[in-house]
């Protein structure tokens, strides 16, 4: 699998003209964690610990990102009570597919690389990678920083129960002379078609 990614960054050229999904912003410092989906898989919540403002519990739309529910607290203990009022209100209660990056039951495996200041989701199976969207990361804040990428890495990775949504949380460094660092989340409907996979045997 890393001898297939690395080839992979190494030969192609291509990179997709996917949104830029993490436009340049004010600072932050948060650090997220995955909570849980909705039955449908619409919905996610994630734990927001924000060393700039109050934690919270967020609940968010998997296919636009809409914040839907917001539920602050300030210790371990206030944190149960946000998670509850959380999972009554939204029922965000379904945890993620114990299969990790790889779909529960298509065989197909998500994985992420960084490249030129993109970021890209990959999907493979079978030996066989295939590009299926990327997003620009942020850069420096000043005139001669814009050209300087993030670094980028995922945190988590994690499929609804179905196989039907992702959620991607990812940490950024940003460089230059206002440099910062935060976790930022990316979430999405799967569309297996978009990756048709031609495997020897099928």
């Amino acid at each position: 699998m890393t001898r297939l990614l690395t080839g992979w960054l190494a030969a192609s050229a291509l990179l997709l003209a996917g949104p830029a999904l993490a436009e340049q912003e004010e600072t932050k410092n948060e650090q997220m964690s995955f909570l849980g989906f909705s039955e449908d898989g619409e919905l996610f919540a994630i734990k927001v610990n924000d060393l700039q403002r109050t934690p919270r519990v967020e609940v968010r739309e998997t296919k636009n990102m809409k914040l839907v529910g917001q539920y602050t607290f300030s210790d371990d203990a206030d944190f149960k009570k946000a998670w509850t009022k959380a999972k009554r209100k939204h029922s965000v209660d379904k945890p993620a597919a114990e299969t990790g990056p790889e779909h529960p039951t298509l065989g197909i495996t998500l994985l992420t690389a960084v490249k030129k200041g993109k970021f890209f989701i990959l999907a493979t199976k079978c030996g066989k990678l295939i590009p299926y969207d990327a997003f620009d990361l942020l850069t420096g804040s000043t005139k001669t920083e814009k050209n300087i990428p993030a670094k980028a890495n995922q945190m988590e990775l994690v499929w609804d129960q179905a196989g039907k949504h992702v959620v991607l949380i990812y940490h950024q460094k940003i460089p230059g002379s206002w440099a910062w660092e935060s976790d930022f989340v990316h979430a999405f409907k799967f569309r297996p078609a978009e990756v048709p996979f031609v495997c020897e045997g099928q």
